[in-house]
């Protein structure tokens, strides 16, 4: 391999680390917008007084409705900006992946302890700041890093905090859910300003 292949090459994988980076951050804004605000009505639902029996039925509704949002978003993104970044795509399924296996040991594991206000309840939002976190060190997205970081913390203190179960839920909501909606919505906004 010569100096000026070795260098070529380098350019493209500064290129595509760059390309994903903007991929991920306000390419993924609508997303994070998306379930933050999911994540908020989510986990404030037992401190609102919805009864314990609902909290289930109404996290899958709201779950069913982010995916079909997501799907529509994508499609759209897709339609508008073209494709996704290369790195982009494969962090997404390998978060898919990394996530749907997380849920499986969870089931296994928990055996009945995943619903609120199980202990293991408090696992899924600490599975996905940590995928965030994987990709911000991936990206060199020290946002999308930080905000990773974030969720885990929230989601590994709030049940440790002398409050209610709903209080601790609500916490992750507002705290985790929020900062995803916030960093969504700051996405956007920059996203439009360079469009």
């Amino acid at each position: 391999m010569d100096v000026d292949e070795a260098l070529n090459d380098l350019r493209l994988i500064k290129r595509l680390l760059s390309d994903a980076r903007r991929g991920a951050t306000t390419g993924g804004a609508p997303f994070f917008a998306l379930w933050g605000a999911i994540w908020v009505v989510g986990y404030l639902l037992p401190a609102v007084g919805t009864p314990s029996g609902r909290v289930g039925p109404l996290w899958l509704g709201l779950d069913a409705v982010g995916a079909l949002a997501s799907a529509w978003i994508g499609v759209h993104l897709g339609r508008s900006h073209g494709q996704v970044p290369y790195l982009v795509r494969k962090w997404f399924w390998s978060g898919l992946i990394l996530l749907g296996f997380g849920l499986g040991a969870l089931l296994l594991a928990a055996r009945g302890q995943l619903a609120p206000p199980g202990p293991a309840f408090f696992v899924w939002p600490l599975a996905v700041g940590t995928w965030y976190a994987v990709g911000g060190l991936m990206f060199d997205a020290p946002v999308f890093l930080a905000l990773g970081l974030w969720i885990a913390a929230v989601s590994v203190a709030a049940p440790f905090l002398a409050v209610s179960p709903a209080l601790q839920q609500a916490l992750v909501g507002v705290l985790a859910g929020g900062a995803t909606m916030v960093t969504g919505l700051g996405g956007l906004r920059r996203r439009e300003g360079r469009g």
